[in-house]
């Protein structure tokens, strides 16, 4: 008679060898699989190195070219050094003429629009501010007694604005009588002062 403690005992031995063998199965796949990576990685790192030696050559092969030229042509490394120099500086000048073009043109844009001219109309009983005269771009400021306006090629209109002019025969609108500049001189422009200015 067959003993079943013994029996299930053995199947018990029988299962976990089976389990064993399934989990080392797994292993050798993942292993497999990490071992097909590292080759694929290596690969690629070999082409990447190839790659850049082929450019250090390329580099080293452009500055033997380069070497060859300045010694046909007498060129020394000093000159080379100077040359750099040269450049350097002319492009710092540039930058210092750029930005001094900037700050002059913010400057006047602060400043304002030049007048080039005034003049009055006794028929319309007007006085006309010239800004821009002759060509498509002409625009001019109108001064009358019931306020100052604005026109140009397109449009003819009231400005809501305060008008103001300084020393230089610049002027410029500001929304608050407090915005005027008292050390450039700046009084606002209306129908009286244009009348003052005019008969000096």
């Amino acid at each position: 008679m067959s003993n079943p403690t013994l029996i299930n005992g053995f199947e018990d031995i029988l299962t976990f060898i089976k389990q064993q063998e399934h989990r080392n199965q797994e292993l050798k796949e993942e292993n497999k699989k990490l071992k097909e990576e590292n080759e694929s990685l290596m690969k690629a790192e070999v082409r990447q190195e190839k790659i850049h030696m082929e450019e250090i050559k390329k580099l080293k092969e452009e500055h033997n070219k380069f070497d060859e030229i300045w010694k046909t042509e007498g060129i020394t490394e000093q000159d080379i050094i100077d040359m750099k120099r040269q450049i350097s500086n002319q492009c710092d000048l540039i930058k210092e003429l750029k930005e001094e073009e900037e700050e002059e043109s913010e400057e006047e844009e602060e400043e304002g629009d030049y007048v080039y001219g005034m003049s009055y109309d006794k028929e319309e009983d007007e006085y006309q501010l010239t800004m821009a005269g002759g060509g498509s771009h002409w625009w001019n400021y109108i001064i009358k007694k019931e306020g100052v306006y604005r026109e140009d090629t397109k449009i003819y209109e009231k400005i809501t604005s305060t008008l103001v002019i300084n020393e230089d025969n610049y002027v410029r609108l500001i929304d608050d009588p407090e915005e005027i500049n008292e050390d450039r001189c700046e009084g606002e422009v209306t129908y009286e002062t244009c009348e003052l200015w005019i008969n000096k």
